[in-house]
């Protein structure tokens, strides 16, 4: 990091923020939070640490008084901050903030992503009367086409049973009359860390309520790899450029997002990435993309429920709408709650946060 930059940068933070300090070591500049400010809570102390770069680390900012406020220091998120003390900075900075950011990222010793991925093989279903059913009620369900090689290529598993023959060293799970009704009655959609799958119950209401009483709910997570799940979501492969303006679509289940991706958005998957969080824990994995992904100019599209528990809005609004756009979609078709189905089924509106 050039020291001339982190003089020049120290000087832009300090104008707009008079109680700005260097730590004895010159990396961090310590300010009142100015979110936490914004949000009425209020700040004294200089619980804001902006950290301003190494060879092997971007500058990057967190609040040790809400974490939620933190992330990499990108020329959004620095504007973001000067706006709300009703300062501004010349384009110099931001454009060699972003370009030490891209510099970083691009070393060996830097991983944007630093969740441990396994190695999952997914094969192409067995031809059966089982998996042309289940193939048969994703097309049927969504208004699509797909073939078994959509399937592999959208990291959806129709049978259990297949992954276990294909992967040898899985042994964590045993054939059992148990396991039997997840392979005959789920379908599963392998979550980006691919050490388990989301599995999504299909079997009519009827079914269901003979199972055991843990697989009488719509979602069970599936260990494959390691002694535990590492958390993960289902994202739809894509090809992104981390440095370009990247659209984030978030839904909460595999199949919504399914939908959003080929009926709403015509598979367009260049610098767009499609998400199921699988739950309602939106602001996770939005913080997720900000905060472990590392993504730089991104802007969110949610495509809530309607049954949706409407303090998760504020939320939203609060933390993430100063940062970065945020725009709520819903579909608006009579009796129908969200985005999980045939395109002539979805009345899209759509309203920014």
């Amino acid at each position: 990091m050039d020291e001339n930059f982190k003089d020049r940068l120290f000087a832009t933070i300090k104008n707009a923020f008079p109680e700005a300090s260097w730590n004895k070591a010159k990396t961090e500049i310590r300010i009142n939070c100015p979110f936490c400010i914004m949000e009425g809570r209020g700040d004294k102390n200089k619980h804001m640490y902006i950290y301003t770069g190494g060879t092997d680390k971007p500058p990057m900012y967190n609040c040790f008084k809400n974490t939620d406020h933190s992330g990499i220091l990108t020329p959004k998120a620095l504007e973001s901050m000067l706006e709300l003390s009703s300062s501004t900075s010349d384009n110099a900075i931001y454009d060699e903030l972003q370009n030490t950011i891209k510099h970083v990222s691009n070393s060996t010793r830097n991983r944007i992503n630093r969740i441990q991925k396994y190695g999952l093989f997914n094969p192409l279903p067995k031809q059966s009367q089982l998996s042309d059913a289940k193939l048969a009620y994703i097309n049927n369900r969504l208004g699509l086409s797909l073939s078994y090689q959509d399937l592999i290529d959208n990291k959806i598993v129709l049978n259990l049973y297949d992954v276990l023959d294909a992967n040898n060293d899985i042994t964590m799970i045993k054939k059992d009359g148990y396991m039997d009704l997840v392979n005959q009655y789920y379908i599963g959609f392998i979550k980006n860390t691919n050490v388990g799958m989301v599995m999504r119950n299909i079997a009519n209401k009827e079914y269901v309520s003979k199972f055991p009483p843990s697989l009488q709910k719509r979602y069970k997570v599936v260990t494959l790899q390691g002694n535990m799940d590492y958390g993960g979501y289902y994202i739809l492969p894509s090809v992104c450029n981390m440095y370009d303006h990247i659209k984030i679509h978030i839904a909460e289940g595999p199949f919504d997002i399914l939908s959003v991706c080929y009926n709403l958005r015509g598979n367009d998957r260049t610098n767009n990435i499609y998400a199921a969080i699988c739950g309602n824990k939106y602001f996770n994995i939005m913080k997720y993309f900000i905060t472990v992904m590392g993504f730089i100019d991104i802007e969110f599209h949610v495509y809530i429920d309607n049954d949706i528990d409407y303090r998760v809005l504020p939320l939203l609004r609060n933390k993430i709408s100063p940062l970065w756009k945020v725009y709520i979609h819903s579909n608006m078709h009579e009796g129908q709650k969200d985005m999980g189905v045939r395109k002539e089924l979805i009345n899209e509106y759509v309203e920014a946060l």
